[in-house]
């Protein structure tokens, strides 16, 4: 039984467009549901809401479009006492196993693939196949590159800007090239 229902007329029809269910889970566009506030959209994938007293806080799911759920993001609250603060995405909802996890923000580090990241990203895997990868693309015609910008100067790494099929490393500081791979594997020094 629904304590308030708003409606609006369309076409004709008196559609629900919010209902307050009687224990006080709220519902836009849709149907109550015990997720504590669901806001349902009109393709059939459903963003949920949902607060929990278990540590977790808050909740964020995505439901596919069958009504099955998809993902979850799970903001870690400091319960029990002393917990660390985080948001955790699942791939497997209502699972917080590590396997499922698949990065966490917490003490603003970035864990790929760890749930105790120690740098300020930090990319895991178990060694099999690439899963422990990281790829910089660019599908566009210039250079895909890594900056390493510090105090002790500014350098980068990737496809050459000037050659073609050439990995470089460059002094950004300095705009100028100190070393080249080519397609050939010569190593050029300060080219």
């Amino acid at each position: 039984r629904d304590i308030a229902k708003f409606q609006s007329n369309v076409g004709g029809t008196q559609v629900d467009q919010m209902i307050i269910g009687c224990d006080g889970n709220v519902d836009i566009n849709g149907t109550v549901t015990a997720d504590g506030l669901t806001v349902d959209s009109t393709g059939g994938a459903t963003p949920t809401y949902s607060h929990t007293n278990n540590g977790e806080g808050l909740t964020l799911r995505y439901n596919d479009d069958s009504g099955a759920r998809a993902a979850d993001i799970v903001a870690i609250g400091n319960n029990p006492a002393g917990a660390t603060m985080a948001m955790r995405f699942f791939v497997n909802p209502n699972s917080t196993d590590a396997a499922s996890e698949v990065m966490r923000l917490q003490n603003g580090r970035v864990g790929i693939g760890t749930s105790s990241p120690s740098y300020l990203t930090e990319l895991s895997g178990n060694g099999s196949g690439d899963t422990v990868t990281l790829a910089v693309t660019n599908a566009g015609s210039h250079p895909a590159r890594v900056r390493l910008n510090s105090g002790h100067g500014n350098w980068s790494v990737g496809n050459s800007i000037s050659v073609a099929d050439a990995l470089e490393f460059r002094d950004e500081s300095a705009s100028s090239t100190r070393a080249l791979i080519n397609s050939s594997g010569d190593v050029l020094i300060n080219t």
